[in-house]
């Protein structure tokens, strides 16, 4: 993650559909994180609300821990696309990287309001 002092608010979204949209359509603070049925966790590697919108993509390893597999600029892609990668995603297509590990202590369920999101 290019951030690594950043904590996201994971809030669950179990409609890839919904994800896609969600994604494509909006721009959500630096502290966001959605995830999805089968575990996933996309979080906001944004470098600010109005640039790209970077979103790592974490799985759980066999040891519990978190691991980024993949990073994907859903700015760049349309809603179809990104319901592609979604599907790859949840079906662990990415596995086999890991670009960065992700302590747990910094996905959060709830989120308390932080500087990013105030």
């Amino acid at each position: 993650m290019l951030h690594t002092k950043r904590r996201w608010g994971i809030a669950p979204c179990e409609d890839a559909d919904e994800l896609a949209a969600k994604l494509t359509e909006h721009t959500w603070t630096l502290c966001s994180a959605f995830r999805t049925a089968h575990g996933t966790v996309w979080a906001n590697d944004s470098t600010c609300e109005d640039a790209l919108q970077e979103y790592g993509v974490l799985r759980r390893g066999e040891d519990g821990a978190w691991r980024q597999v993949e990073t994907i600029t859903v700015s760049w892609c349309s809603r179809e696309k990104l319901r592609l990668y979604i599907d790859q995603a949840d079906a662990g297509v990415f596995d086999a990287a890991t670009l960065a590990q992700v302590p747990a202590e910094r996905l959060e369920e709830p989120h308390a309001t932080c500087a990013l999101c105030a």
